[in-house]
């Protein structure tokens, strides 16, 4: 069975909240949770050079870049297609082509764009004030205001989700980096985003794969993901404090 390595609050919580909503995590994949110490040791090194998260160990393949696992998983267990288009062939219709390229835009943007553009202004400023560059902070907000977040927006639309109502692993995605601008008050005016980042975050896969276990907790990442006690339906409450 696959493995997953996971550290919450990082790019690869969206990869686990769709593997929730897979209903494959214990079922197909296991999800390890581990830490920023963990993967620097010489163990975790052998396996995942970059020591990252997140990394994938499958038998003698190992993948540790974001996209790449993302699509593997997605392959390999989203058979029905749930969470992205169906690859394209010779004999696609124009209209799933587009609607497939799109889905493969939007993915790449957020994870090679959007995510370490937001990702290194949020770790930036929590450093100490006397540590922080208010240049760039305010240089990288006007960035962010004038160029990534109006794409994003564009793309979004009047739909409910990037691809109009079907729901696909980009709107988990992109909740990582939203998340990190909304923290720093840069989804003010943008309100189909914040919109867009406050329903995927009501889903209760969210919750799971955001936040972390309590010391000696037997692991959180089952099929039961409904009845976890105290959940509601929306429960947002988990912030972002790791980039």
């Amino acid at each position: 069975m696959p493995t997953l390595y996971h550290i919450p609050k990082t790019i690869s919580s969206p990869i686990v909240q769709c593997l929730l909503e897979l209903d494959v995590v214990g079922n197909g994949v296991d999800v390890y949770e581990t830490n920023f110490q963990e993967i620097k040791t010489e163990t975790f090194l052998l396996r995942n050079p970059m020591g990252t998260s997140p990394t994938l160990e499958d038998d003698n393949i190992v993948l540790w870049e974001s996209g790449a696992v993302l699509d593997y998983l997605l392959e390999r267990y989203d058979t029905e297609n749930r969470l992205a288009p169906r690859c394209l062939s010779a004999e696609s219709l124009p209209e799933h082509s587009a609607l497939r390229a799109k889905y493969l835009h939007v993915k790449q943007y957020i994870i090679a764009t959007v995510y370490p553009f937001v990702a290194s202004l949020f770790l930036h400023t929590q450093r100490s004030i006397e540590e922080q560059d208010e240049a760039y902070i305010q240089s990288t907000k006007r960035k962010w205001t004038s160029v990534m977040a109006p794409v994003l927006s564009q793309w979004l639309g009047e739909g409910t989700y990037f691809l109009g109502d079907q729901m696909t692993a980009v709107d988990f995605l992109v909740c990582k980096p939203l998340n990190n601008a909304n923290s720093l008050g840069m989804l003010v005016v943008f309100p189909r985003l914040k919109s867009l980042l406050d329903r995927m975050k009501c889903r209760p896969t969210f919750r799971l794969a955001y936040e972390a276990l309590p010391p000696n907790e037997e692991s959180h990442y089952n099929r039961s993901i409904l009845v976890v006690p105290g959940m509601t339906t929306c429960q947002v409450s988990v912030e972002d404090s790791k980039a």
